[in-house]
């Protein structure tokens, strides 16, 4: 599930960066005039946007940030808005309204909420049912799998004495230890030895896998069982 999710925010990253860099490209001119404008004469180019707050595609960051808070219903619709506004002086004065590039920017604006709010999120959820029912329908196997997986690790040799004779088999292990550790013979051994350690670790790892195996057929063959006996035909 935690997969899921991350890879659901992945997306929806990638998304928010594929579309801030598009808007940014798109209103990164007007966006610095409009900085310039507000820090020089304390007036914006833009009649609709005001000096009180930068422009919210001007940057990147700031491109992202908008487009984050737009998915919560936060974003200014106004930083849209290109109508210009008579420059002081005369200095870097937009001839005209840029209505391409308005009309172009309000519908980057529809494809992304489109994008990320409908077609996303109905993605998240449809991810996540199928993940749940992997879970649904794999539960018996799984219980059955831990539980006997559980049942064979207490029955392994000193876990099942009971107390104060399981301390036993510690004083046996720490008395072993200190015996290989003070005999210079089992030294002597214990580094002739060394070279079987991959022989050693290869039966490890084939006894782990075998042991794995019996759990698992032992699973099935319960769950197997059980569902004889449930249809009445054990």
């Amino acid at each position: 599930m935690m997969f899921d999710i991350l890879k659901f925010i992945t997306i929806l990253a990638l998304v928010m960066f594929a579309f801030s860099c598009g808007f940014h490209r798109l209103y990164r001119f007007y966006g610095s005039v409009h900085g310039y404008m507000c820090d020089t004469y304390g007036e914006s180019s833009l009649k609709i946007v005001s000096c009180a707050r930068p422009h919210g595609y001007a940057t990147l960051l700031a491109t992202a940030e908008s487009l984050f808070w737009a998915l919560f219903g936060m974003g200014d619709l106004n930083m849209l808005e290109l109508t210009p506004r008579a420059s002081p002086e005369g200095v870097l004065h937009i001839m005209g309204k840029p209505v391409f590039t308005e009309t172009l920017g309000k519908i980057m604006f529809v494809m992304y909420h489109v994008i990320a709010v409908l077609v996303l999120l109905n993605l998240l959820i449809a991810i996540m049912s199928a993940s749940y029912q992997i879970t649904e329908d794999n539960k018996e196997v799984e219980w059955t799998y831990r539980r006997l997986q559980d049942v064979m690790f207490h029955r392994r040799v000193g876990l099942t004495l009971p107390p104060p004779y399981n301390l036993l088999v510690l004083v046996k292990d720490v008395t072993g230890w200190a015996w290989r550790r003070a005999s210079p013979w089992q030294r002597r051994r214990d580094v002739g030895s060394h070279g079987n350690e991959e022989e050693e670790a290869r039966i490890a790892k084939t006894s782990e896998e075998t042991y794995k195996m019996v759990v698992e057929r032992l699973a099935k063959r319960y769950i197997l069982r059980r569902e004889r006996a449930t249809n009445g035909t054990g």
